[in-house]
């Protein structure tokens, strides 16, 4: 048995029935124009298909555990590419302070969730895949771009 662990799954979506992960974006860039100062650790789901295939095929594999999660990307930065990749959608995004958020969160219960990530630092990393499996990702520029639900 094989363990594979990723981080918040974004990437191409084959139906915009069940985002999963993608939501979070999506929300933030079509509900609201407030963009929290919240870093994602993110997992393109292109990669983990790959890395799935990889670790059937190779039997170094069998029994063990990749992180399929290393890179990082805020919900700010994510903001600022949309704006550059999609100007005609002309998306005025302002940043929430931590302050803000913490004070929204008492009344809307879906931001609650977001409270435990304000502070987050991540120090992951997938080498284990990239050596034993040859296992490369996507930036996370390219996988938020390459969602297409914006």
């Amino acid at each position: 048995m094989t363990t594979i662990l990723p981080g918040a799954i974004f990437g191409p979506v084959l139906s915009t029935h069940s985002i999963s992960s993608n939501g979070i974006l999506v929300n933030f860039l079509h509900r609201t124009n407030v963009v929290p100062k919240v870093p994602l650790e993110i997992s393109d789901v292109r990669d983990l298909a790959r890395l799935h295939r990889l670790a059937f095929e190779n039997s170094a594999a069998i029994g063990k555990r990749y992180l399929a999660a290393d890179q990082t990307i805020t919900m700010i930065q994510v903001a600022k590419l949309y704006q550059q990749a999609f100007p005609e959608r002309h998306l005025h995004l302002m940043t929430i302070p931590n302050g803000g958020l913490r004070f929204a969160a008492k009344f809307i219960p879906g931001l609650r969730s977001l409270l435990p990530m304000l502070k987050r630092t991540y120090h992951h990393t997938t080498a284990a895949a990239q050596n034993d499996l040859g296992w490369q990702q996507y930036t996370p520029e390219e996988t938020v771009i390459d969602q297409g639900i914006v």
